[in-house]
């Protein structure tokens, strides 16, 4: 990739890889050309025996929300009283839990960066290495400018389940189509354009980028409203679509990625490079943070199977080590996806 970031804190190209017996991952993420790294992840390949849970989250205005988004999403996820039996009735709670968390008080912060830790968090998953300690005489203010998008895969048995909060997208390769799972909220988008006028706004592009997003406060202050008719909300979109035996595999990408190329561009790569072969070339048009997370599906198994299966079977390979995805037996051709990249000519906004 050459050179290196501005700010040594941050790698330049952080990538992981893992697996279980139902799915295999990789994911990457990435500075790009901006001062500071504001996107998260965050992957739990075994978050109960039947359930593996993928999260994008891009910030803006700091990185504090998106981290906490990474770190607390997928547990309030598995504490939910909906956790077992509605999963998207759990993905709307937890986008309402974690909104309530940011107005109320600085334990969420607190919770990053836990006093006796000095006064940086070094969040593993993302990279993103952050001065968060608060003076606790200082009078809490919500975070009004500051706010993450939360683009949640949760695999269970035969089902995808996806919640999207914001713009960053989650498309699924079935067959070699390409479908998209996830609907990008902007806010000139007719239903999100319609929505923040009945609330009182207005939308100045580039000024206003968001309509559905954690925090950002400053756009929820109608307090004749319902949080879901706020300016802006943090209501999930929920899509769930089956496992069938051509599901290839999805991604899971920050705006950063998806600004320069579309759902449709695949080609040839191994599952483990296709994240950084991705990154790498929509670095060259964009200075926004890029994360990317892909899953490759396995053969489908039954469902008790399954339970054992996540049980027995979990790995993980950091980028670097000395054991690499195997992509010459007939049973690993799945990984053997594509990527072919649109330049940014083609990709105007119509």
């Amino acid at each position: 990739m050459g050179g290196s970031p501005s700010n040594p804190l941050v790698p330049f190209n952080l990538t992981n890889d893992g697996e279980n017996q139902r799915v295999k991952y990789a994911s990457s993420t990435m500075l790009g050309l901006g001062p500071a790294m504001q996107d998260a992840h965050a992957v739990d390949l075994d978050l109960d025996a039947t359930t593996s849970f993928f999260g994008v989250y891009d910030g803006h205005g700091g990185a504090e929300v998106a981290m906490y988004c990474a770190k607390r999403f997928h547990t309030m996820l598995l504490e939910d009283k909906d956790f077992l039996n509605n999963l998207p009735d759990a993905i709307k709670s937890v986008c309402s839990r974690i909104d309530n968390d940011l107005r109320r008080s600085n334990e969420w912060r607190e919770s990053l960066n836990p006093r006796g830790n000095g006064n940086c968090f070094q969040f593993l998953n993302t990279g993103v290495c952050a001065n968060l300690w608060h003076s606790a005489e200082e009078p809490y203010v919500a975070p009004l400018h500051e706010g993450s998008t939360a683009c949640v895969v949760i695999i269970r048995g035969n089902e995808i389940i996806v919640g999207n909060v914001g713009d960053s997208r989650c498309v699924l390769s079935k067959n070699g189509q390409a479908i998209d799972l996830s609907i990008d909220h902007k806010p000139n988008v007719s239903n999100e354009r319609e929505r923040i006028q009945r609330a009182g706004g207005q939308v100045w592009r580039p000024i206003v980028e968001r309509a559905v997003s954690v925090g950002d406060f400053a756009y929820k202050q109608n307090g004749n409203m319902h949080p879901s008719q706020q300016m802006v909300t943090c209501v999930p979109d929920i899509r769930v679509e089956n496992i069938t035996d051509d599901t290839d595999f999805l991604v899971i990408a920050s705006d950063g990625i998806w600004d320069r190329m579309s759902s449709k561009n695949v080609g040839e790569l191994s599952l483990r490079l296709i994240c950084e072969k991705l990154i790498d070339h929509c670095s060259l048009w964009t200075s926004d943070n890029m994360t990317a997370i892909l899953v490759m599906f396995k053969p489908i198994v039954g469902s008790d199977e399954v339970a054992i299966a996540r049980t027995e079977h979990h790995q993980h390979n950091p980028v670097g080590s000395d054991e690499q995805l195997n992509i010459d037996s007939k049973d690993d051709e799945p990984l053997l996806l594509s990527l072919l990249f649109t330049p940014p000519e083609f990709l105007q906004e119509s």
